[in-house]
């Protein structure tokens, strides 16, 4: 046997980097262990896959010195010699093993490495004795090991220690500089804001679950578990409940929100989302005659009432875990999901679905590995502004159970994301937190917190930590030009400028009146689209400056498709005394591009225009070879040659006097004909 000398740091709490030399590594896999502490069903929904030896995977999900957590490997029995040995992504020599405890630690017994032939080489024995700590990382130093180590062996006797153990994580490095745990933690965090559980009210002896308030923030919606008074009795798996407000702003006793959404199968609302004057419900499951089956359903709240309750088709659809959770985005045009796929890099994992032309929903797109871990993300709340996500996740570091963080989406693929941010100790607890929400009118944030025994609703000052960027309610009607009545089946796209991301549509309830939030601090371009329509016009929305109002009001015209129609081509730049296109034109020339694939039997003809300035020859060429340089570009692009032709007029047709420098850049131009539909 190779003795080492070695020397032991325990470490409560640290919060100091690595030094940037060190190699260290993390359980990859685990090889074999003696048993696991099964989950109670009842507490599968708020405990979800816990204890088990997988756990034990990866960075610690606890800081070290929380309450212990089901995030750990746990031994099925409190009174025996266990063992778990786990293996390594990569054989390194080493100098140190490190052994987060998060369950009533110091019932470590001996330490064993193996080197790449298997051989088992002892490293340390220890005396396991209780001492008061909610949790510990064992820090075990060695001189180099002469060989390459691949696995760990821990041996823990609960005999001596009264009580369940658990182990977080087990670590190697190549180095004696203590291996420290680093939390990120949300900016402006205040000890002196703490969350407040809610009045009994809201708040039973029951499991209450999922708040979520009206845009006006006078309901509030949430879920109970196990209420005889639920429609299906105390068996009842959930019911919809709901709270108002009366003139105080107190919160009324809550009320079963009767058999118009709830029956004896599980119902809860997933989200309520903006529209108009009422609001949208993302409802949880699909609902058939007699009976509820696994998906989703959307119904819309007027001052008229409920519509009618639908399906939610998403495409290839699935999902493993007897759990789910949904947030309707506030365009409406995206949905963030917890669900178990067939991909999922843990458990559940956050996707994202974007609708489609059809109403239908398209295939979910993982949301990468920044935020989703081996452990499970749920609870998805995406702001206002598009990007600030909140969700609870078992799998990044945390301070015990589903802890909730934040974190931005960085650019439109939706799968880059800014380092997940702990919301910090004053919000999370050893319990778990989860069905994070922001109220709309930016002064509270409502979640559940709860053990799996019991689970309440609280609140908190929004000031706690980061909010989301501002927003600005952008109000659009599409007018038909000709006759000045609404569009109603017309669409409109938003492009964010600054970004340069893609378009999305923001619904509408088919009367050509759109309402809809975007954040503040981009410029944007709005325009309508609708069939046998063409868009006469585009608002440059510039969010970078001050509005002092916090709502926007445009109107957007459209003219029918006619043959002989005329279009001018706003936005279209030359290089001076040239027909070269400049950069600036491309957005433009883009949209008729899109509006020649849209209807396909259309053909044009794009005509050129000069001022005054120059001889009548010189004018004509150079109005030919512009029209030509836009008719190239259109080619260029895959529009067939047969359904575009140019022509130059030179300075014959005027639009504007040619006296003052502002007419005359009317007057040089490029608009196009419609020459067959």
């Amino acid at each position: 046997m190779i003795k080492h000398f070695i020397y032991i740091l325990i470490t409560c709490l640290v919060l100091t980097s690595q030094a940037n030399a060190q190699k260290t590594l993390w359980a990859s896999k685990v090889i074999e262990f003696s048993s696991e502490r099964k989950t109670p069903i009842h507490l599968a929904q708020l405990a979800g896959e816990s204890y088990k030896a997988s756990q034990i995977l990866g960075e610690p999900d606890i800081y070290p010195g929380s309450q212990g957590s089901s995030r750990a490997w746990t031994p099925q029995k409190t009174d025996k010699v266990d063992y778990i040995k786990v293996g390594f992504a990569e054989a390194i020599q080493i100098q140190q093993i490190a052994i987060a405890e998060s369950i009533n630690p110091t019932a470590i017994w001996k330490v064993y490495a193996y080197d790449e032939s298997g051989k088992e080489h002892f490293i340390n024995e220890f005396t396991p004795r209780s001492i008061p700590l909610k949790g510990r990382i064992l820090n075990i130093f060695t001189d180099l090991t002469p060989y390459k180590v691949t696995a760990v062996k821990v041996e823990i006797n609960g005999k001596t220690v009264p009580g369940y153990n658990g182990i977080d994580a087990i670590a190697i490095s190549d180095s004696q500089t203590p291996i420290r745990i680093d939390m990120k933690i949300a900016d402006g965090i205040y000890k002196s804001v703490q969350a407040q559980k809610l009045s009994d009210s809201i708040n039973s002896p029951y499991k209450d679950l999922k708040p979520l308030l009206t845009p006006d923030g006078k309901t509030m919606f949430f879920s109970r578990v196990g209420d005889p008074e639920n429609i299906g009795g105390a068996n009842d798996l959930e019911d919809i409940w709901f709270s108002e407000k009366n003139s105080d702003g107190e919160w009324l006793k809550a009320k079963n929100i009767g058999t118009s959404l709830n029956n004896k199968g599980p119902n809860f609302i997933c989200s309520v989302t903006p529209k108009g004057d009422g609001y949208v419900l993302l409802l949880g499951n699909r609902y058939l005659k007699n009976k509820m089956t696994q998906g989703l359903s959307i119904a819309t709240q007027t001052k008229e009432g409920l519509s009618g309750i639908e399906p939610v088709i998403i495409e290839n659809e699935e999902n493993f875990s007897p759990f789910a959770n949904y947030y309707l985005g506030i365009n409406q045009q995206i949905i963030i999901m917890s669900v178990q796929r067939r991909i999922s890099i843990g458990g559940r994992d956050l996707y994202v679905s974007f609708k489609q032309e059809n109403g239908h929903w398209s295939t979910p797109k993982n949301l990468g590995s920044t935020i989703n871990t081996i452990d499970e993300e749920s609870s998805p709340f995406l702001a206002a502004d598009g990007k600030t996500l909140y969700f609870s996740s078992k799998g990044h570091l945390g301070f015990g159970g589903s802890d909730v963080y934040v974190s931005r989406r960085l650019d439109d693929t939706w799968t880059n994301w800014s380092t997940p941010e702990n919301l910090g100790p004053y919000i999370n607890s050893a319990d778990d937190e989860i069905f994070f929400h922001l109220a709309y009118d930016s002064k509270y944030a409502y979640y559940t917190r709860g053990n799996g025994e019991d689970a309440d609703i609280y609140k908190l000052e929004l000031p706690a930590y980061e909010l989301p960027d501002p927003t600005v309610e952008i109000n659009v009607k599409v007018i038909n030009k000709n006759t000045q009545e609404l569009i109603p089946e017309a669409k409109l796209v938003v492009y964010n400028k600054s970004m340069d991301i893609a378009e999305w549509r923001p619904s509408t309830d088919n009367s050509g009146i759109f309402d809809f939030i975007i954040p503040k601090g981009y410029a944007y371009e709005i325009f309508a689209k609708a069939s046998q329509f063409l868009s006469v016009d585009t608002h440059q929305i510039d969010l970078t400056r001050v509005y002092e109002s916090d709502t926007l009001e445009y109107v957007l015209h459209m003219t029918p498709i006619e043959v002989g129609e005329r279009v001018p081509l706003d936005n279209i730049y030359f290089d001076f005394d040239k027909a070269t296109l400049r950069d600036e034109s491309i957005p433009q020339l883009n949209k008729v591009i899109r509006f020649m694939e849209e209807n396909p039997k259309v053909t044009i003809q794009l005509d050129g225009h000069t001022c005054s300035i120059g001889s009548k020859s010189y004018n004509q060429k150079l109005s030919e070879d512009r029209a030509k340089s836009v008719m190239n570009y259109l080619l260029k692009e895959g529009i067939k040659k047969k359904r575009v032709s140019s022509l130059g007029y030179g300075e014959a047709n005027p639009i504007a006097s040619n006296q003052s420098e502002t007419g005359r850049v009317k007057n040089r131009r490029v608009e196009f004909v419609i020459t067959n539909k």
